[in-house]
């Protein structure tokens, strides 16, 4: 990791003269050390203080950018070894090359395949992206190469191969603003080169024959002022090219070993005597480091896999892509053709047009644009809701395409198909599977039924009517079956993270003093997604609701996360009438978390004492935090600041210290002291890994001094998110003792689990101890733990990622 957000600051002028664009040296700082904003935008930083953090703050493998225009093309910038740590940054380019020695019709063929070569998926275009032109003692015809692949393909970084220095000026020239790589310096011509690279500026291709001597090529081309290299190791074999790949990216990463610091290139067809196995090795080194892949030809049954998979290694993992919104018209449909529709996110699209197509049913997929969210996410965010269903049918244009009016949703927004109903009162809403593999089965039934309906299929047998009705009755059954099983479900999960037995929850929880080692308590459960309190709520019951905060007060509740979802419908409405319900039977806070701005405003005005609530939450996004910043300031209630930035969850913590910044500032601007925030960090699921786990980590032991007196919370049953439900507990237990370590403030969590409750106020101090020993890397000896003592143990390293999280880590 590079220099923090403090680190960086220390080493400035701390004028907080706001010439940078930022009100405080601080912000300056935390911008810096997130990458987002270069050190010199300091007028006042000294010189020598500069360079140093310039050099500290740079990514360990240095960008070298090639091109021009609109077709840049930057090569490196990489800052870790593996992909889930962060993410890779730019993808190697993949091409071919020309030599003065081929015919012309094979140059022409060559350059053609360029033009040819080009597939979008999913809105991305694949396309081979460099070039390499290499001078066999024909000055004229290598620069007329030049001059051509410029006019024919200008968009395709180019790199130069010549013995000849002043032949490579010429074609230098050529190039003009279209920056190429000039490849070719080795122990006997690297001053002439480095000569070439100072005056024209471009980046330099340099050569040896193993990884220790193209590190010392390297050093003395850094000497000589040359910052730009792309390196070949001269790998005799590809085994040895898979290692020196290797040993470059860790010397560089790991050892911040600045020589071995930058891109590569690769000579492919130097290891295999035929594409296909050039192909190969291509698949293996595009996740593994190379910068640059030529190969011997450019044939498109070979190119477009490589593309594919360098579009998969290279997609951010926390940005998901997205297909655009629109009419999919799959297997041919027609007029009498069902129509389905679901989000944007591209693996659910892929997954779903997969499915429709292995059924050979004739379907019109509409695609709702949710911004790269799922199905269950986008709901959640309000993006995916019946308005908005509704408005995307209405426009996209379908109900000229079909002559019926049966629209299929997926089996998840089951909830929402009699508001979709009142939103298009002229379609008929079909339920869906909940999973993708069921679509083929529903699909044809539907399909037959629309034919049916429109007379195009002769029905050869009718069922008698007494039929019909025991079919329907069947049915009836097995819906109630199936909604007494789920309530089950549902009663053993709560059982399964309770520790306690029904007469010890009519007992009153005492509570711990506030004070050091507790954590506020706010209650998850009554929560829309919820079967039994998501009934309630739409049916305007206030029973199971009032049950439920009485209940949970009763546990140990200091707060009541009240959490009604996107409201997109009569949300002013619900939410106020959620508030005063609950209200009416407790005096414990309300925290009311929607993604209805107007819906908060309502329900927090609807409170008793809107100063006492807490608003659940507050993000950087303009349209939300503009209607509820001022308004949080105006009536007195704490916030959640969430953060969740433009481009979704923050990857590190640099990242959520830059955030924590912006966010923080714009609360301040509107009377909103640090006091009244609370800082969510974002806790992510163990089984996305321990990575962001640590980031979180690392962030809060710094927040004091970015957001002095700022309280912190977090959903903690995030970390067990996909969990079999009787482990969540064991997890959720431990990572609140692992974030006791940092202060944590407050906690969303289970308040029917005692045991969990009890840590939260206070008790257990002797595990909260162990946890914190482990944390600190004193280990105790495994065979010297209680039972109990074991299970957290083995619970912290797999929250740590010491150990590789299964669901089995607790019996290993």
């Amino acid at each position: 990791m590079g220099l923090t957000g403090i680190q960086i600051m220390q080493k400035l002028p701390k004028k907080n003269c706001g010439e940078c664009g930022f009100p405080t040296c601080l912000a300056f700082a935390m911008k810096v050390a997130a990458g987002q904003i270069e050190i010199d935008k300091c007028p006042y930083v000294d010189p020598e203080v500069k360079e140093e953090l310039a050099e500290a703050t740079a990514p360990p493998i240095r960008i070298v950018k090639l091109g021009g225009g609109e077709a840049v093309y930057s090569l490196g910038g990489e800052t870790v070894l593996f992909r889930h740590e962060k993410r890779f940054e730019n993808p190697p380019l993949i091409g071919t090359f020309i030599t003065t020695s081929m015919d012309e019709d094979e140059i022409d063929s060559r350059i053609e395949a360029y033009k040819r070569f080009r597939w979008d998926r999913v809105g991305i275009l694949l396309k081979p992206d460099v070039i390499l032109v290499e001078d066999e003692s024909d000055k004229d015809k290598f620069l007329n190469l030049v001059k051509n692949i410029r006019a024919e393909i200008p968009d395709v970084a180019i790199i130069l191969k010549s013995e000849n220095l002043e032949t490579l000026k010429e074609a230098i020239s050529i190039c003009g603003d279209f920056k190429p790589l000039v490849y070719g310096a080795d122990f006997q011509n690297y001053q002439n080169f480095a000569k070439l690279a100072t005056d024209t500026k471009v980046p330099i291709g340099i050569k040896a024959d193993s990884v220790g001597k193209v590190a010392k090529l390297s050093e003395e081309l850094l000497k000589l002022g040359v910052k730009e290299l792309v390196l070949d190791s001269g790998a005799q074999s590809p085994k040895e090219l898979f290692e020196d790949l290797i040993i470059m990216r860790r010397a560089a990463i790991k050892k911040r070993f600045k020589p071995l610091g930058f891109p590569n290139i690769t000579f492919l067809y130097r290891y295999a005597d035929n594409l296909f196995l050039e192909c190969i090795l291509a698949s293996s080194i595009i996740p593994k480091y190379a910068s640059i892949i030529l190969l011997s030809d450019l044939k498109a049954e070979y190119l477009f896999p490589l593309l594919v998979e360098r579009m998969n290694i290279f997609t951010d993992p926390q940005k998901p892509l997205v297909v655009e919104e629109g009419i999919y018209p799959i297997n041919n449909p027609d007029e009498y053709s069902p129509v389905a529709i679901t989000c944007n996110f591209a693996l659910t699209y892929f997954i779903v047009s997969g499915e429709i197509e292995g059924s050979r049913v004739p379907t019109w997929l509409l695609i709702k644009d949710t911004e790269g969210l799922s199905v269950l996410t986008a709901w959640a965010a309000g993006k995916f809701g019946a308005d908005t269903i509704a408005e995307f049918v209405k426009k996209c244009g379908i109900a000229e395409k079909v002559k019926h009016r049966k629209l299929m949703i997926p089996g998840y927004l089951a909830g929402i198909k009699g508001e979709l109903e009142e939103e298009l009162p002229d379609w008929e809403i079909v339920v869906g599977p909940r999973e993708a593999n069921g679509l083929p089965p529903v699909l044809k039934e539907v399909s037959r039924k629309i034919r049916e309906g429109a007379g195009e299929v002769e029905i050869k047998e009718e069922k008698k009517v007494e039929e019909v009705k025991v079919e329907e009755v069947k049915k009836k059954e097995e819906i109630k079956k199936e909604e007494v099983k789920l309530q089950k479900e549902e009663k053993e999960e709560i059982s399964a993270v309770s520790m306690e037995s029904p007469k010890e929850k009519d007992k009153k929880t005492t509570e711990a003093p506030k004070g050091e080692g507790v954590v506020l308590c706010v209650a998850e459960s009554i929560n829309i997604m919820s079967k039994k309190i998501g009934s309630a709520m739409k049916a305007r019951d206030p029973k199971p609701i009032q049950d439920m905060a009485k209940e949970e007060t009763k546990l140990g509740a200091d707060y009541l996360d009240l959490n009604i979802g996107p409201a997109k419908k009569n949300g002013e409405e619900f939410a106020s009438w959620i508030v005063k319900i609950v209200e009416e039977v407790v005096d414990t806070p309300i925290s009311l978390d929607t993604t209805n701005p107007e819906a908060m405003i309502a329900g927090i005005k609807a409170s008793k004492k809107p100063d006492r609530c807490l608003i659940n939450s507050i993000t950087i996004q303009p349209g939300r935090l503009e209607k509820l910043g001022p308004f949080a300031a105006e009536v007195g209630s704490d916030v959640v600041a969430l953060l969740w930035g433009t481009e979704g969850l923050p990857r590190d913590a640099n990242e959520r210290a830059a955030l924590a910044v912006d966010l923080v500032g714009k609360l301040n601007e509107y009377g909103i002291p640090n006091e009244k925030i609370w800082i969510d960090p974002i806790i992510t699921p163990i089984t996305l890994g321990a990575d962001q786990l640590n980031e979180v980590f690392v962030f809060l032991s710094m927040l004091q001094e970015i957001a002095p007196g700022a309280k912190t919370i977090v959903g903690l049953s995030n970390v067990s998110n996909g969990v079999a439900a009787p482990l969540r507990p064991y997890l959720n237990r431990v990572m609140l003792m692992m974030l006791m370590k940092y202060n944590i403030y407050s906690a969303i969590l289970d308040v029917y689990d005692k045991e969990l409750v009890e840590i939260a106020k206070g008790k257990h101090s002797d595990w909260v101890a162990l946890v914190h020993r482990i944390m600190d890397g004193d280990e105790p000896d495994p065979k010297t733990l209680s039972p109990k003592e074991l299970e957290i143990y083995k619970t912290t390293r797999v929250l740590l990622g010491k150990t590789i999280f299964s669901e089995s880590w607790l019996e290993l």
